[in-house]
């Protein structure tokens, strides 16, 4: 196949432009974030309202929030398994920290047990059908 979906826009891109095109999404802004975030396709994603769902997260090690984009939480909470990664980035610190470190505003759960969580709740959806 010479086309590869990118991650980040799910658009195709041509293998041998797959790297440079990445890059792109990728780059480092000011802050330290990547400029775009790798997030499930959007006929993956949570439809739903998001009323009651935590969108941001503090660390308690530095003291700042961060908003989580509304892209990868409808991804997280479509199909929790569509991203492996255990580390999500902090406002305050400026670079990624593993998800044990991060809890959201208002439930004070962790992003790695929320994650685990919302794992147990969608295999126990597919077991019933």
């Amino acid at each position: 196949m010479l086309w590869k979906e990118c991650p980040y826009c799910h658009k195709p891109v041509l293998k041998l432009r797959f790297a440079r095109h990445v890059a792109q999404h990728t780059k480092l802004r000011d802050d330290g974030q990547m400029t775009d975030h790798v997030t499930a396709a959007e006929k993956e994603r949570y439809t739903g309202s998001l009323e009651g769902i935590p969108t941001g997260y503090y660390h308690p090690k530095c003291g700042a929030g961060t908003r989580m984009p509304e892209e990868i939480i409808r991804s997280d909470l479509g199909n929790p398994y569509w991203n492996d990664t255990e580390h999500s980035f902090c406002c305050g610190c400026g670079t990624y920290v593993h998800m044990s470190e991060l809890f959201w505003i208002g439930t004070d759960e962790s992003l790695l047990a929320a994650k685990q969580r919302l794992r147990r709740e969608y295999d126990a959806r597919r077991q019933q059908r």
